[in-house]
């Protein structure tokens, strides 16, 4: 390795290190970060600290699988840093994913570009733009993309060798990282890169890929029960096409609306998705200067490329793939891979024929005049024509005329911004010579990179999403589910909360449900943490029904599929304020139960065990235990044990002696013979066994029966293998 080289690991190093601290006093307040993975990775590091690989988690749903989820990437070797306490894990964690993907995509455009200078300003464009940095607004994508600079690099092995062990090797890890839809995304672009870019033979590939899909299959095999019973299969596939607009994509793709007031909860709703940054913007510009002057300009370059964009931009759909608009990284890819090959027709570009004293004035007069556009009504007026006439329909809530305008306002000081600060860069270079423009790329794209990202991002102290809070002694709280408020209240629910912040559009007519006191963050996420919000009650040891995941049982999901009768009543502030709320799209709940219409008082949480209560405010069916800091703590003394013996009308209690996140034992004793044994638990892949003898299990929905024939000691634990017959034995 040469001393270039270990100059810029070196300085990968640093970067990393410095995003390390960063992240070990702060978290993005990101609800795919906070709820979905840190929650879940705790859950995970807990058990395997007591060398236990947990297979099932009963704390959410009333039970779902945990160790095969395809989008968590629950058996990648990075999962060993959470064996360490939060935030230290995290912060290792992100030390590492940080380091593999700097250091893998620079070796990767090295062997393109001619210098290694130009093969660092291609890994920062891709790292502070969309496709890097902000995806660690959900690890289980940015983990995935992570690994793609190596994995692409090793591909360059097939060139000469028949066989490449480091390619299997990074594909296993990338099928083991988290987000399906990525992980599809990466064999897709590198059976593109070996085709186009390596000339890898199509034999040598299949062999190699054969071989892959051998060492995968077991792992997205187990995988079929969690996936095949889940709502984003089974359920209606509107959430897949419903997305963006594609006019909406074309202008998030080009302008992030950055100054879009993120901190003061004020943002465009078209989700946050991509932020494009100026630095992103060079990829287009080097590459429309790299296509005109490169004599060797190959069609299927274009076709990819234009292939990648029109996806991107939602004009085709694959099936089962929702936000076409993470398609964009696949073109920023391949586009990078374009530019990285044509560093001499660039450099000799710019530095010999570009003028850059002619292109300064002109970029000025183009944010002028940019900025004229989009602040009048003609730019809000042509949007709402647009929508209307694709969406054979008036814009929706988000999309009012004032509303709109706001948009326009902040698009045209983005353009403003935009153009300003690459007219200084480009007035910057002339100045100081041509040949110094790649090194003063490289600061401006530093420089706005970590500007854009900090001021994109909320950030929230990192103890405020693990502070436990103490809860009063509740009976037998071991056999029962607890319910809180942290999901089920509309708009004081954890979900709603962190949309609210993120997501309000600008200057909207609906008011905003925030007040000022819980806009000081700190404090009111510290109360919301107190309602244990989906899926951290695993993290605390509590059963709950609520949860966020990356695949949600159809079973549950439909059980709470209709609204509760006293739902018009129990939320009537709030429908007052917004009479469209409720009216929510099909297929917007595929991470979480749908329970926005769903009142605590509701009698279907009987059903699932649920005794206890955390609410904001009063119910009227149940018992108060406890009343403190705008906290209400109820019982419900009529469910049933989630563990229970029954005779006839006699029932109680079994709580078991031993479980873990794979198991439940129970003594058996003398009394209990001939009784039946019930476990209020979605039953898929469960075995029974009794002194050490399988015994049969009735099988109904949320609930297993077991006959005691005999005293001893019963067994009830999960089998992936057994869920998966039962799963296939269905189809």
């Amino acid at each position: 390795m040469n001393k270039e080289n270990r100059l810029i690991l070196s300085f990968f190093v640093l970067v990393s290190i410095a995003s390390a601290i960063f992240y070990y006093f702060h978290v993005n307040f990101s609800i795919d970060l906070i709820i979905l993975f840190l929650a879940e990775k705790i859950y995970l590091g807990k058990w395997l600290a007591r060398g236990i690989i947990p297979l099932f988690n009963s704390h959410i749903y009333a039970g779902i699988p945990f160790l095969f989820d395809v989008g968590m990437g629950n058996l990648h070797p990075f999962n060993i840093f959470f064996i360490l306490s939060y935030p230290l894990s995290f912060s290792v964690w992100i030390f590492a994913s940080f380091l593999l993907m700097l250091s893998g995509f620079y070796f990767f455009f090295r062997q393109f570009t001619k210098t290694s200078i130009f093969a660092l300003i291609c890994v920062l464009i891709f790292f502070f733009s969309g496709s890097g940095y902000w995806r660690i607004n959900n690890p289980t994508i940015f983990l995935v993309i992570a690994h793609f600079g190596f994995y692409f690099y090793f591909l360059r092995d097939l060139i000469k060798k028949t066989f490449s062990f480091r390619f299997i090797l990074l594909g296993i890890l990338i099928a083991l990282s988290g987000h399906i839809q990525f992980v599809l995304y990466g064999y897709i672009l590198s059976i593109l890169i070996a085709i186009f870019v390596y000339k890898i033979s199509f034999k040598r590939l299949f062999l190699n890929y054969l071989i892959l899909g051998i060492g995968i299959s077991g792992y997205f095999i187990l995988s079929l029960p969690i996936v095949i019973n889940s709502t984003r299969i089974t359920s209606d596939k509107d959430y897949i096409t419903m997305g963006r607009l594609p006019i909406q994509q074309v202008i998030e793709f080009l302008l992030p609306l950055f100054f879009g007031y993120v901190k003061n909860g004020s943002s465009w709703n078209v989700g946050q998705t991509f932020v494009v940054l100026i630095s992103s913007l060079f990829t287009f510009f080097l590459l429309i200067l790299g296509i005109n002057h490169n004599k060797e300009k190959r069609m299927s370059d274009w076709l990819i490329m234009v292939f990648f964009l029109l996806c991107s931009f939602g004009l085709f759909n694959f099936p089962f793939f929702r936000a076409p608009s993470q398609i964009l990284l696949l073109f920023h890819i391949w586009g990078l891979i374009y530019i990285s090959g044509n560093e001499q027709n660039l450099r000799a570009l710019i530095e010999k024929k570009l003028n850059l004293r002619f292109i300064a004035p002109v970029g000025l007069v183009i944010s002028i005049c940019t900025y004229s556009f989009f602040s009048t009504s003609l730019f809000s007026k042509l949007f709402v024509w647009v929508y209307t006439f694709i969406k054979k329909r008036p814009p929706n809530l988000f999309f009012d005329l004032t509303t709109i305008q706001a948009i326009g306002k902040l698009i045209g000081l983005n353009f403003i911004i935009y153009i300003a600060l690459f007219t200084l860069l480009l007035i910057l270079g002339n100045r100081h010579k041509k040949k110094y423009l790649f090194p003063i790329l490289i600061i401006f794209i530093l420089f706005e990179g970590i500007f854009v990202n900090y001021f994109h991002n909320y950030f929230i102290p990192q103890d405020v999403i693990i502070k436990k809070f103490s809860l009063p002694p509740l009976k037998n709280a071991a056999v029962y589910r607890i319910q809180t408020g942290a999901d089920v209240i509309p708009y004081f629910g954890f979900h709603n909360y962190m949309g609210s912040m993120l997501f309000r559009p600008p200057f909207s007519k609906e008011k905003s449900f925030i007040t000022p006191d819980e806009e000081k963050y700190r404090t009111y996420l510290t109360h919301i943490m107190s309602f244990y919000p989906s899926t951290w009650s695993m993290t605390y040891g509590l059963s709950a029904v609520q949860g966020y995941n990356t695949f949600v049982t159809k079973d549950i999901a439909d059980y709470f599929k209709e609204s509760s009768s006293d739902y018009g009543n129990e939320y009537s502030y709030i429908i007052k304020r917004n009479n469209l709320f409720g009216q929510s799209e099909k297929g917007l709940a595929i991470n979480g139960i749908e329970t926005s219409r769903v009142t605590l008082n509701d009698p279907r949480w009987e059903k699932l065990g649920v005794r206890y209560f955390l609410s904001d405010r009063p119910l009227k069916k149940y018992t108060l235990l406890e009343k403190s800091n705008g906290r209400y703590i109820y019982e419900n003394s009529k469910t049933l044990p989630i563990y229970r013996i029954t005779d006839g009308n006699v029932i109680s209690a079994m709580p078991p002696y031993y479980n873990d996140p794979n198991q439940w034992k129970f003594h058996i004793t003398q009394n209990k013979i001939g009784k039946e044994f019930q476990m209020v638990m979605n039953p898929g892949g469960f075995i029974a066994t009794l002194n050490g003898k399988k015994i049969p299990i009735k099988k109904e929905k949320f609930l297993l029966r077991i006959s005691l024939p005999v005293q001893g000691d019963l067994v009830v634990f999960y089998s992936p293998m057994r869920h998966l017959q039962e799963t296939v034995g269905r189809l």
